[in-house]
């Protein structure tokens, strides 16, 4: 039996896998992604991930948020410097709460099981995280599931060579870049008074 016979079955087991495996914080959203694609198509597949990975994001958020922050913070009340630095975030997520997460869902150097963690612990709301991460994550997950669909159609070594191919592996790494230059122009005030 193939994907396509049973689409329904195959999308609910990727949802539920990617959902299960990025909330428990594992790093395998970019592989999820490019799998969707392969299997589904470009358009199905970052629907499928776009919506999995933002409720695995906020699985993660509400677990490390419920079970970490606490013991976190009570750490902090012994460290002075670790408590200025945790109040100094606080109080730059409570000013410009949607930029930062924009911002480090844009950022290549962050991982994205360390945002997720990270985030809960400040004071942001879940509301704001889920639909900021989903936005800004949403063209990095149209990158990957169209270069998982462009893998898909590779039958030959002439095919893994040609310029739709090519181009498509070559976007991957450049959307996050491009996408965070994009937001810091945008929004250059908030980038200083938040530094």
């Amino acid at each position: 039996m193939t994907v396509r016979q049973n689409l329904p079955g195959a999308i609910a087991l990727l949802i539920l896998a990617a959902i299960i495996l990025v909330g428990l914080s594992l790093p395998v959203s970019l592989w999820l992604t490019v799998l969707a694609g392969f299997l589904f198509g470009a358009w199905v597949g970052a629907a499928v991930m776009s919506a999995a990975s933002t409720a695995g994001a906020a699985v993660a958020f509400l677990v490390a948020r419920y079970v970490f922050a606490g013991p976190v913070r009570r750490a902090a009340l012994t460290r002075p410097r670790f408590a200025a630095a945790l109040a100094r975030i606080d109080r730059g997520v409570a000013a410009h709460g949607p930029y930062y997460i924009a911002v480090l869902r844009m950022t290549p150097v962050f991982p994205f099981w360390l945002v997720n963690l990270g985030l809960a612990l400040t004071p942001i709301r879940l509301r704001m995280y889920v639909a900021v991460s989903w936005l800004a994550m949403l063209p990095v997950t149209a990158v990957l599931a169209t270069a998982g669909a462009e893998l898909a159609e590779i039958t030959s070594f002439r095919d893994a060579l040609s310029p739709r191919v090519l181009v498509t592996l070559a976007l991957m790494p450049l959307v996050p870049v491009v996408l965070h230059l994009v937001a810091r122009r945008l929004t250059p005030s908030v980038a200083r008074t938040s530094q």
